[in-house]
């Protein structure tokens, strides 16, 4: 494949194929071929790379982990950040068939909601512990034509907060017990020296 300059002093992509043709002497005496003109389809082909690329930056620039496994569950595609989240090496993940990266998971919520996305093709939004690494995710996993998409980010913190406030809350009810308590003491107190 090569571009030729035609007449007009146009660039145009071609395939090119040709043979060598030789004389009783073993001689070249020409060369038989032809070529193709596929100016149409390198530029669907440059198309189609551009939008990947920009579709990997886009990936590769999300804040959340988002992971690409297909249908026989070998990981084809996680951003960095997906990685990070789940104390992976990038190229350890990719490549991996999942259930080997996370022992264990299949029989865990995580992996009945992974498992209802591919089989069932649902989309399944949740958020849930992960014990191994003392984290609680919400995840979204959907189903693609090749497998599954995962997106996921960390929300061990809001949950943390969450706990907080319901300790909290608990706290102060014990109090507000305790001194309802201690004025109806009062109160009774009052009315009997009254």
């Amino acid at each position: 494949e090569l571009q030729i300059v035609d007449d007009a002093g146009q660039r145009t992509w071609v395939r090119v194929i040709g043979v060598a043709k030789r004389d009783a002497a073993g001689r070249i005496t020409h060369v038989q071929g032809a070529y193709q003109d596929i100016q149409e389809s390198k530029e669907v082909s440059e198309y189609n790379r551009a939008w990947a690329d920009r579709f990997r930056v886009t990936l590769d620039s999300l804040s959340d982990g988002f992971a690409i496994v297909d249908r026989d569950w070998r990981v084809t595609y996680a951003n960095r950040v997906a990685a990070q989240l789940v104390s992976l090496e990038l190229p350890q993940a990719v490549g991996s068939i999942f259930w080997d990266l996370f022992p264990g998971v299949r029989e865990t919520v995580f992996g009945g909601h992974y498992t209802a996305a591919m089989e069932r093709r649902e989309t399944r939004l949740f958020e849930e512990y992960y014990e191994p690494l003392d984290k609680w995710f919400r995840v979204s996993a959907f189903p693609l034509q090749e497998g599954i998409a995962i997106s996921f980010s960390d929300v061990s913190a809001a949950h943390r907060e969450r706990a907080h406030l319901v300790e909290l809350n608990a706290e102060l009810e014990r109090r507000v017990r305790e001194r309802t308590a201690q004025l109806e003491s009062l109160n009774a107190d009052l009315k009997g020296f009254s």
